[in-house]
């Protein structure tokens, strides 16, 4: 996606962005990762870090973010279809 487009795109989500929506997304965020880290420990060894840890997370944390916007932006909803499919669910993102 190229300006305008982009432009227009960055401008509705950059106000959600903000150092206190962070700030207060970062206990859920910790949750997953440890979750993620106490299943590889309990897993077999060795383990596949891209797998198990380094693709997940990013999955994972962007469901966490999408989810507490959802409630102020509805329409945000329709992004978190892709992400259903996503290795993160498995832990209850």
């Amino acid at each position: 996606m190229d300006a305008p487009e982009h432009t227009a795109q960055r401008r509705l989500l950059t106000s959600d962005f903000t150092i206190r929506r962070m700030e207060a997304l970062r206990p859920r965020i910790q949750r997953i990762v440890d979750d993620l880290i106490d299943e590889m420990l309990a897993g077999p060894n060795p383990v596949d870090l891209a797998e198990a840890f380094a693709l997940p997370v990013p999955y994972a944390a962007e469901a966490a973010t999408s989810a507490s916007f959802s409630s102020s932006r509805p329409a945000r909803a329709g992004n978190l279809v892709a992400i259903t499919e996503c290795p993160a669910r498995r832990i209850g993102v």
